[in-house]
């Protein structure tokens, strides 16, 4: 018996609905945004700590 017999090709159970999905998608998006704007804070800050802004 090979290894690729042993994995299941279809899985039974509940599947993601469109609108889990999308909550997934906005969340993601919104933690992205959150990161570049405390990347950007933080540059800032580091700049003007230098005297450089």
């Amino acid at each position: 018996m090979t290894r690729a017999s042993l994995v299941p090709t279809q899985e039974y159970g509940r599947k993601a609905t469109w609108f889990e999905l999308f909550f997934d998608l906005v969340f993601v998006v919104d933690l992205a945004a959150l990161a570049a704007a405390q990347i950007t804070l933080s540059l800032l800050l580091a700049r003007r700590a230098q005297g450089q802004a």
